[in-house]
């Protein structure tokens, strides 16, 4: 279990990568770094949980003019039924040389209890982030956002340790959900895909549509004051306000992710278990108007672009330019003989309304190893940063170079 994440530095950026260290106790650990003159600096390996274990950790980093850089980290403390907790940690100190990725922590805070799954955290301008997890309230259970913010913690005081406060709350989808991953888009917009119980057919009442590869839309919508400037604590939450359901036929839907590939489209992929089919699908926002909310358009209907288990499907954001769009889907499927198949990255031409070029999709093999998890970001530049871990579950990290045929 890896996750990775970049944040914009002035030109620079810094990386972070979480993972549950299966030889130290299931306890989770962050490896924080930064980039420059394309080379990667790490610091020294750091555990965030404490005393508990840290399943399906993940990270994102933050940051606010004149503040420290943060990084975010979520986990649950069991496998089955946990209590998921948010870490926040200043990066750096101002008055020790060298300290330029020293992480300052404040305490873990718990958000939500009987976590099953990954909650999966987007990182906001002015110190604030998203996360997005399985909801319950009583016997009831339903898909959770919360918008929250990274405290003004000064260094050298009594008030030195970083918190973070909630703003928001809302349901995104008021049953229950499961497999959750999230994107942001365009203008303070987001899609969050998920899997969900069944739905009503809309022309039918009688009729169950599955919704296992379901994509919701949400907005945070800034409030702009008399004088022209943003107030970032009085942000609202705009949430479900389109939703689509994709292979509506079909249960069993697993592994799944979600990215933006173009202005305002998405690409979601996804593992259809009793097939064992790898699916990819291109979702774009289309708004009709001012006066008429976005709406979820289907572009590219699924298609299969690769059959045979794999235990993960990754989507790389934006691997390429806007005028070479393209999607890039990482996964691992196994031969007909069962056995696993290398790592292939599948890449296919975008066309500008949103759908995939004909013949034009192709399968390359980018690691070896049999991988149990995979997570990429895009360092810009068709340069891509992956961690994942192996079977005997090492994490390792490597970067490669998308470039253009001739």
């Amino acid at each position: 279990e890896v996750r990775l994440s970049e944040l914009k530095t002035d030109g620079n950026s810094m990386i972070m990568c979480v993972f549950r260290d299966l030889s130290k106790k299931n306890r989770g650990m962050v490896k924080v770094g930064k980039t420059f003159n394309l080379e990667l600096t790490w610091a020294p390996l750091e555990k965030f949980s404490g005393g508990t274990e840290a399943w399906n950790p993940d990270i994102v980093g933050v940051r606010e003019p004149g503040k420290p850089n943060r990084v975010v980290i979520t986990w649950r403390d069991q496998d089955v039924g946990g209590t998921g907790w948010i870490r926040v940690a200043s990066v750096g100190h101002p008055t020790i040389r060298g300290a330029d990725l020293a992480l300052t922590w404040g305490k873990p805070q718990a958000f939500e209890k009987k976590q099953q799954k990954r909650a999966v955290l987007l990182a906001l301008p002015y110190s604030r982030f998203l996360i997005f997890y399985e909801g319950h309230d009583g016997g009831a259970s339903f898909g959770g956002v919360m918008m929250a913010r990274v405290d003004q913690a000064v260094y050298g005081t009594s008030h030195g340790e970083p918190s973070w406060a909630k703003m928001k709350q809302f349901r995104f989808c008021e049953t229950a959900v499961s497999r959750i991953s999230a994107a942001l888009l365009d203008n303070g917009g987001f899609v969050v895909a998920y899997r969900g119980a069944p739905v009503p057919d809309p022309n039918d009442a009688a009729v169950q549509l599955q919704a296992e590869a379901s994509l919701s839309y949400g907005r945070v919508v800034e409030e702009i004051t008399s004088d022209g400037r943003l107030n970032p604590a009085n942000a609202e939450l705009a949430v479900g306000i389109d939703s689509v359901q994709l292979d509506n036929a079909t249960a069993g839907i697993w592994s799944r992710d979600v990215a933006p590939v173009a202005p305002n489209t998405v690409a979601y992929a996804y593992h259809v278990g009793e097939s064992q089919e790898t699916k990819l699908a291109l979702v774009r926002v289309v708004s009709d108007g001012a006066d008429s909310p976005p709406r979820l358009v289907v572009s590219n209907q699924p298609e299969v672009i690769g059959t045979g288990f794999t235990p993960y499907v990754s989507v790389v954001p934006l691997p390429y330019t806007s005028d070479d769009l393209h999607s890039m889907v990482l996964f691992q499927p196994s031969g007909a003989d069962g056995k696993t198949g290398e790592a292939k990255a599948n890449i296919c031409s975008l066309s500008d309304d949103g759908q995939i070029e004909r013949g034009t999709c192709e399968d390359f093999g980018w690691s070896d190893r049999e991988l149990k998890s995979v997570s990429v970001t895009s360092l810009g530049a068709g340069r891509e940063l992956f961690a994942f871990t192996d079977s005997e579950n090492v994490p390792y990290y490597q970067a490669l170079a998308l470039a253009k045929k001739p």
